[in-house]
């Protein structure tokens, strides 16, 4: 009976998502916009943005030693805070 209840467990955590849920938000800090990814390991990627059409033309990771997380989604850039930016109908965090 226990056995069946874990797997059950695990199947539902599996099915909505919970298990493998990832961020993923774009932050301006200072000068550079950095796209955020990730859940437990983060990536940060500075991107560069065509005016015209909002196309990501260039980019390229960074250390993530530049970077401190808040766990209310804060950032913080050399120690100095992000921006969170919202494109469309996504969710601002922070």
């Amino acid at each position: 009976m226990k056995k069946l209840f874990l797997i059950g467990t695990a199947t539902l955590f599996l099915a909505t998502g919970t298990a493998q849920a990832n961020e993923d938000f774009d932050v301006q800090c200072g000068n550079k916009r950095v796209h955020v990814y990730g859940h437990h390991g983060w990536e940060f990627t500075e991107i560069r943005r065509s005016r015209e059409f909002r196309e990501i033309t260039w980019s390229r990771r960074l250390p993530e030693r530049f970077f401190r997380m808040e766990d209310d989604r804060t950032i913080y850039f050399h120690g100095r805070k992000c921006r969170n930016l919202c494109y469309g109908f996504e969710e601002c965090g922070g």
